[in-house]
């Protein structure tokens, strides 16, 4: 029974999905997974049910938001004619049967005495009849309200509170204490952020997290979505200076002159003291600007940048050697719209003389993970590209068709390289597409999905693992290259494509 209660409680809290995308990351992504439930910090919902049921001894539905509002079943015409004056003043007058007889004073002393007239009274047992039988059958419950009478519920709607207050009331009481009780203050964002985050580190899944609608609202963007800014992307420097990590190329601050590894001393005037504090400084408004200050080398330097529709690109490319036919890939993210993006590029190349080309990969964190699948698709024939099982151990496989790019490549890979670029890694590998060179790659095999809460916030869980075409593991293990990485290792990859 406790499992069916679980069960009705998902069943309720999912009955809205949408699409989303399937997104390998490191450390973790979204999914096309939609779903789960979000505690009611405020426990208003508990706080009516237990008031309502306190020492009743009875199984009882609520409706909360009727609470206030006394049911009517039938009006009475002369109380719909009539003046709210006049209501007040005088009794309701019952209806005289249709062909009965009798004085004005007669009709009086029956409502005086508290008959019905036969019409009500058939209606009233017709009604009491139907309630009885849904009743007898569990599809409604019976709550009675000291503040609102008498209201009736679903029967899955009774079982869904029950099972709620049994679940979530542990701490529904202790957050009720804190609020009547403590002493000081409490921040109900923060406390919510530390129970939902708290629930989360429990679990044995390294990646399972929390996100604010803020938080991923900015995650959205680094992967999904277009945005509204400068087009710089920021990280943490190992002394925790805030840095700028990539220029978008075509961008504002491109025009301006910023450049990569410029640390940034304020945005309009305020000094960035995290990452994210510094991505919501450079966003605003399309068509105005912010004044970045910036310490290059010993100098300090400002610009003016303008604010624009960013559409932030998964890859640079250009031609690497002209005479010997290579061009020079470098696939940083499989944000989406990724394998588009190697598509075009590759034809582009191929436009101006390449028929070979290095895809680099290092340092590439994956992203979403269906593009990692696209992109192998993209470039091998017939075969399996990877199989993926969920929580239950169903198997999803992944196959590339039998069209593919007519050009040569490799894959240039690193400790970095992650999760949705390490389906791709080990989907050329085992097909024998290509060579990969460079060092081990990060190993995580695991993909996770995105469960929106009703605020816009969401939790990440891992819900799936993704197994390599000859059935080996990735989480944990990684992708072993086919030739160790020396040096400069995109010259390196030139002297294998010339060679073959």
């Amino acid at each position: 029974m406790e499992a069916d209660n679980d069960n009705k409680i998902k069943a309720e809290k999912n009955k809205e999905t949408s699409g989303g995308v399937s997104m390998g990351l490191n450390p973790g992504s979204p999914s096309e997974y939609k779903g789960s439930y979000g505690l009611d910090p405020s426990g208003s919902l508990l706080e009516e049910i237990r008031h309502e049921m306190d020492g009743s001894g009875e199984e009882m539905g609520l409706e909360p938001e009727k609470l206030n509002d006394p049911e009517i079943p039938f009006r009475h015409p002369e109380e719909v004619r009539r003046p709210a004056a006049d209501q007040a003043k005088e009794p309701l007058r019952a209806e005289k049967p249709e062909g009965h007889g009798g004085s004005e004073g007669s009709e009086d002393n029956e409502n005086k005495g508290g008959h019905l007239s036969r019409r009500r009274l058939v209606l009233i047992c017709i009604l009491m009849v139907c309630l009885g039988a849904l009743l007898a059958t569990g599809c409604i419950g019976l709550f009675m309200s000291g503040k609102g009478g008498i209201h009736l519920v679903s029967g899955d709607k009774l079982d869904y509170y029950k099972a709620l207050d049994k679940q979530l009331g542990k701490y529904y009481e202790i957050q009720k204490t804190i609020n009547d009780s403590d002493l000081y203050d409490t921040d109900s964002s923060k406390m919510e952020k530390a129970v939902i985050s708290g629930m989360l580190s429990a679990l044995p899944d390294p990646y399972a997290q929390y996100m604010t609608k803020s938080e991923y609202d900015s995650f959205s963007r680094k992967y999904l979505d277009s945005y509204t800014g400068i087009g710089i992307s920021v990280q943490a420097a190992d002394d925790g200076q805030v840095i700028v990590g990539k220029v978008i190329k075509g961008s504002t601050a491109e025009e301006a002159g910023l450049q990569k590894g410029d640390v940034i001393v304020s945005i309009g005037g305020s000094k960035p003291e995290s990452v994210d504090k510094a991505a919501e400084l450079m966003r605003g408004k399309a068509g105005t600007s912010v004044t970045v200050v910036v310490s290059r080398g010993a100098k300090e330097k400002t610009f003016r940048v303008a604010r624009a529709q960013v559409e932030d690109r998964a890859l640079e490319y250009s031609v690497y050697d002209k005479s010997k036919g290579i061009g020079y890939i470098d696939l940083n993210t499989f944000r989406k719209g990724a394998s588009e993006e190697l598509s075009d590029a590759i034809t582009d190349l191929k436009n101006q003389g390449c028929t070979k080309v290095i895809i680099d990969l290092r340092g590439n964190p994956g992203g979403v993970a269906d593009e990692g699948i696209k992109c192998a698709d993209l470039l091998l024939p017939a075969c399996r590209i990877v199989t993926v099982k969920n929580a239950s151990g169903k198997e999803k496989i992944y196959n590339s068709d039998s069209s593919s790019k007519d050009v040569s490549y490799v894959l240039l890979v690193d400790g970095d390289t992650a999760s949705a670029a390490e389906i791709f890694a080990c989907a050329v590998k085992d097909n024998g597409g290509g060579k990969i060179i460079g060092s081990r790659t990060y190993g995580k095999g695991l993909i996770q999905g995105i469960f929106p809460l009703d605020d816009g916030s969401v939790i990440k869980l891992t819900v799936e693992e993704y197994v390599s075409p000859s059935g080996e593991k990735i989480d944990g293990k990684g992708v072993e290259p086919d030739i160790q990485g020396e040096g400069d290792e995109i010259a390196q990859g030139a002297d294998v494509l010339s060679a073959s």
